[in-house]
């Protein structure tokens, strides 16, 4: 299970999941040291599909003051046409994803691949190999940590 935690304030911030059920404790406290840390006073677990007027979630895609970020895994055996969507900015693939980029980025445009710490060693090896025949920036969370992306 991955997830990602966007912040609005210090007062305000989501923490969405790419499964569709509730957040395991385990996880809504994993980065409790971190959150006090940098003084957050508020963390809302994000269900599978919330909307409000800082965040939109539904099915894998959050969108987050203009970004959008997609699970992977929901795309996996799934026809995906991308006239909904046409590009995002973070496609984040974990050890669920099955499929193929190059056939995922025949029909949306992609700004950058994030795989997930979760992937095993050779399927890293093999998507950052698929992202640069594709030429798409990729982020391997497993070498460099979490990342923070400034809005």
């Amino acid at each position: 299970m991955a997830a990602v935690h966007c912040i609005v304030s210090r007062d305000r911030s989501y923490l969405v999941s790419n499964s569709p059920g509730e957040l395991p404790e385990k996880l809504k406290y994993a980065g409790e040291r971190y959150w006090k840390s940098i003084r957050l006073n508020s963390l809302l677990s994000v269900p599978y599909s919330y909307q409000d007027r800082e965040i939109f979630v539904r099915e894998g895609l959050v969108c987050f003051r203009g970004r959008t970020l997609l699970f992977a895994e929901v795309l996996s055996g799934k026809e995906y046409t991308g006239c909904e969507l046409p590009e995002i900015d973070h496609l984040y693939v974990t050890a669920g994803f099955t499929g193929s980029l190059k056939r995922l980025c025949s029909s949306i445009r992609i700004r950058e691949i994030m795989l997930d710490a979760s992937l095993p060693v050779w399927r890293i090896r093999q998507l950052k190999e698929e992202c640069v025949r594709l030429r798409i920036p990729v982020r391997v969370l497993s070498e460099k940590g979490a990342c923070r992306i400034p809005l």
